[in-house]
């Protein structure tokens, strides 16, 4: 985990877990990037999920997916693109929030600088 705080309150969080809880999957984890909206476009959320890949990489993991819940999200898909993160997946009206239907994106990133 991940956190920047401000001279008061916490800026954001950020943090890996286990993409899937079976032992195949050990080697890949799933991150969370949450930035206070007060401080969003200031770069706490850069900063902080670029500190967890460092971490995840010096752990041994090898893969980081994202599954980010709304495809209006623009600015959580930026941030994970800007960082290397490419779009492998769009599942189309899987989550229903806030009286509306949402697509689900799903995000990758070879955590190891080599090639598998």
């Amino acid at each position: 985990m991940v956190c920047c705080r401000g001279s008061r309150r916490r800026v954001g969080v950020s943090y890996a877990g286990p993409y899937r809880t079976r032992p195949a999957y050990g080697a890949t984890v799933e991150n969370s990037v949450y930035v206070n909206p007060d401080h969003m476009g200031k770069g706490a959320g850069r900063a902080m999920l670029a500190e967890l890949i460092a971490r995840c990489r010096l752990a041994g993991r090898r893969k980081m997916v994202a599954i980010i819940g709304d495809s209006a999200n623009h600015a959580s898909i930026g941030l994970h693109r800007s960082l290397g993160f490419r779009e492998v997946e769009t599942r189309r009206n899987v989550g229903f929030k806030h009286e509306r239907w949402l697509d689900s994106v799903l995000m990758q990133l070879s955590v190891v600088e080599s090639p598998l």
